[in-house]
Order: C-alpha cells, then sequence, then structure tokens
C-alpha cells in the first residue's frame, strides 16, 4: 500500500502507476473544491489508469447511486466498514 496524501495531481498518480504497477487505486472524497466535478474526474482516471478504482467518501455517496456502466473499473464502497471488508479481502 502506499498513501499519495491529499490533492495530489493525476500526472503525479500517473508517474507513480507507471513505476510501482498498482493493483487498484483508491480515493475518498470528502468535499467539494472549486468547480469539481465528479463526472469529469472519473472520466480522466478511468481513461488515464487501466487499475481498477475504489471511491468512497461522502462527496462520492452524496453524488452517485451507483457508478455509471461505462465506467466497469469504479468500484463505489459507501462506508468505511464497506472499505475496509474490501481490503480485508485482498
Amino acid at each position: 500500500m502506499l498513501y499519495l496524501g491529499a490533492d495530489v495531481p493525476l500526472k503525479d498518480v500517473e508517474f507513480v502507476c507507471r513505476h510501482k504497477e498498482p493493483d487498484y487505486l483508491y480515493t475518498h472524497l470528502t468535499g467539494i473544491v472549486g468547480n469539481f466535478s465528479l463526472e469529469k474526474f472519473l472520466g480522466q482516471v478511468t481513461q488515464r489508469f487501466c487499475v481498477p478504482l475504489v471511491i468512497s467518501g461522502e462527496l462520492a455517496c452524496a453524488q452517485m447511486r451507483e457508478p455509471p456502466e461505462r465506467l466497469k473499473n469504479v468500484d463505489l464502497r459507501r462506508s468505511v466498514p464497506e472499505v475496509l471488508e474490501f481490503v480485508a479481502s485482498l
């Protein structure tokens, strides 16, 4: 597991992914900054990375009931226990 921190630019995540080749990316979205668009963010992440994205947090749950069908690599976890259950299953 490698924690990159908050507000990391996607180009930096891309650099790390090229060198570490992770099995999953995980992000926890808690609040809106500026003109953040969850739809745009998910589109950018799924286009740039061929790695499944696990997403959780208040913002993700408030803006998305289920990931859109076109985003098959996105796995929404609605609570911390769900995230912990996923991690334990790895």
